[in-house]
């Protein structure tokens, strides 16, 4: 589809009017325009509309494509004074662009956006068949693991599912919905996950150049403690409120008042009138818990390599038991949670353990993605760079030099 800019033509109007030969013409009242800003792109790097790299500034309207590189992101001021942050290998296109109405459709990869409230405007972000309708929040819609992931940091969303169901996603939360509709899943976001939604990222702690060599276990195992205190603490604010089993008490005609945390008795409340769900909705069969902190989409399962005999040995990885080991394997699964920030400053350190290759390019490359995920390529770059320099025939070697072709 051939996208560009859409130019409106603005038409002048004049009227005629007559008035008597002794009445005085009133006082011309200065015109004021009410300027409308168009959406925009307040950010661009990477970022291509009909195979044209777009520049910061250039404004964008309805009907038009908007696609990343590996190395790309974009944010788009929208007219109603809402945002929207593209991350790498995204493909988003314009449905409407209005202060009363924006539409936008995810095609593939992810977008945070940062919605302003407005009474009698709509914001709607489809992706396949699901439909996200906001009203002031801030969330995140991506295309992940076949299906489609919403998570909220801000606010409340509604999304509207295939086959009619509807399930309401408040802040904190996160739910994935199969592409068909067939399977829902649902949990909490961890601290970390939610500080992730921005649309406009705070600055990165980089690593200085100073102590080289192998870093100490004790600053690793720090990080460790912390990642760990962080998800217990997730888990508990996640984890519904156990019920005090009431005292034996006389039966009353009436329904006995809730007790409070000091023990006395307060009014029971009086129940809301239940509301009905929409008329298409249909009931919505959870795969996961409430409660349960979120871990992304179910994984995809890998289709069995073809000749491979059944009941074949299968090679399983090995779970590491030193504290560097430890420490890279949670290093990666943040980066997949997209809360790799606190493991920059030991992958830093870990890069430079000339004496263990393997380890170091590991660490070197997590850095680099971790600043590709951040959308912080200038970061990600030397990262990039400085592993090519260090092994040049690296198993990421490829990736690293894809990365630095797509600049």
């Amino acid at each position: 589809m051939t996208a560009g800019l859409v130019l409106a033509a603005a038409a002048a109007v004049a009227f005629v009017v007559t008035r008597p030969a002794d009445q005085a013409a009133p006082a011309a009242v200065p015109a004021v325009a009410s300027a409308v800003v168009p959406a925009h792109l307040e950010r661009a790097e990477g970022v291509r509309r009909a195979g044209l790299t777009l520049p910061p500034g250039a404004e964008v309207a309805a009907g038009d494509v908007l696609e990343t590189q590996a190395r790309g992101s974009a944010v788009i001021a929208m007219p109603d004074g809402s945002a929207a942050k593209l991350g790498a290998l995204a493909r988003l296109r314009l449905a409407s662009a209005s202060p009363s109405a924006v539409e936008l459709e995810l095609e593939r990869g992810a977008v945070v956006v940062e919605a302003t409230h407005r009474d009698a405007r709509t914001f709607v972000v489809r992706s396949g068949h699901i439909a996200v309708h906001v009203v002031g929040t801030r969330f995140q819609v991506a295309q992940r693991g076949r299906g489609t992931e919403v998570q909220v940091a801000q606010g409340l969303v509604r999304v509207e599912a295939p086959h009619g169901s509807v399930v309401e996603v408040a802040a904190g939360e996160a739910v994935w919905i199969a592409g068909d509709g067939s399977a829902v899943r649902r949990g909490v976001l961890s601290p970390a996950q939610s500080a992730a939604l921005v649309v406009s990222p705070p600055p990165l702690v980089q690593a200085s150049g100073g102590a080289r060599g192998s870093p100490t276990q004790e600053r690793l195992a720090r990080v460790l403690r912390q990642d760990a205190e962080d998800e217990a603490v997730a888990r508990r604010e996640a984890r519904p409120p156990v019920k005090a089993a009431a005292a034996e008490s006389p039966p009353s005609a009436g329904p006995a008042a809730p007790a409070t945390d000091e023990g006395e008795w307060a009014p029971m409340p009086s129940a809301p009138a239940p509301q009905p769900p929409p008329a298409d909705a249909t009931t919505v069969e959870w795969s996961t818990p409430e409660g349960t902190p979120w871990e992304g989409p179910p994984p995809v399962a890998e289709p069995e390599p073809v000749g491979t005999a059944q009941g074949a040995p299968v090679t399983v990885e090995a779970i590491p038991t030193d504290v560097e080991g430890i420490f890279l394997k949670r290093a990666e699964r943040a980066l997949r949670r997209g809360s790799c920030e606190r493991y920059l400053l030991g992958l830093s350190e870990l890069a430079l353990d000339r004496g263990r290759a393997e380890l170091a390019g590991r660490s070197r490359i997590l850095r680099a993605r971790c600043y590709d995920a951040k959308l912080r390529p200038e970061l990600a770059e030397p990262e990039y760079r400085r592993y090519l320099e260090d092994f040049p025939a690296g198993p990421y070697a490829s990736e690293a030099r894809a990365a630095l072709t797509d600049q």
